[in-house]
């Protein structure tokens, strides 16, 4: 469980990841997108079954930068070991910060249902 400070800290660290790693037509879609469903993203659970991970109001943008932090560093540990990238530092940060989008739903409906 996180508290409303810590949904609210997460949701600005993610704003933050997306002005400062993607550019110009893409941040501005990205952004639009994100604010038109800032609520529905900030509260929405990563997963609807308790044993998941992040099951919990707040869990899906908190499971998100956690998958951007990690792509960081494999994608760190990739260059130090010499290997060759054929993605930029921006397709990486996009492709983490979208993995798992569909669960926040569509634009008129929530992907989890709340129940008993």
């Amino acid at each position: 469980m996180i508290d409303e400070n810590k949904i609210l800290e997460n949701w600005k660290d993610l704003l933050e990841v997306i002005n400062k790693s993607i550019i110009g037509e893409r941040r501005q879609k990205l952004l639009a997108l994100y604010n038109t469903l800032a609520e529905r993203m900030m509260m929405a659970p990563a997963s609807g079954i308790v044993h998941y991970h992040n099951c919990f109001a707040g869990g899906y943008v908190d499971h998100v930068l956690r998958v951007i932090e990690c792509a960081r560093r494999v994608s760190k540990q990739w260059d130090e070991m010499g290997a060759e990238k054929n993605y930029t530092d921006e397709e990486l940060i996009f492709s983490a910060l979208n993995h798992d989008l569909g669960k926040i739903g569509d634009m008129e409906n929530d992907y989890y249902i709340p129940n008993t």
